[in-house]
C-alpha cells in the first residue's frame, strides 16, 4: 500500500489473500478510508509504501 505526502491510501492491494475475495476486498475497502501522517524526507512530507496485517475473526454464534 501507498500512502501519499497527504496521508493518503493510494493503490491498496492484497498481498495474501484470506482466501475468501469477500475478506479481501473488505481489506481493501476499510484500508482505502483511513488516513495516515506522511512519511517524511528532508523536513517535508513524502510518498512511502506501507504493509499490515488485517486479521479477520468470525463470530460463530449459534444462538441465532
Amino acid at each position: 500500500t501507498i500512502i501519499d505526502e497527504t496521508g493518503t491510501v493510494t493503490r491498496p492491494k492484497v498481498v495474501k489473500s484470506s482466501g475468501n475475495q469477500d475478506l479481501d476486498q473488505a481489506a481493501i475497502d476499510a484500508v482505502a478510508r483511513w488516513r495516515f501522517r506522511p512519511a517524511t524526507l528532508k523536513g517535508g512530507p513524502a510518498k512511502g509504501y506501507y504493509t499490515l496485517t488485517i486479521r479477520f475473526a468470525l463470530d460463530k454464534d449459534e444462538s441465532k
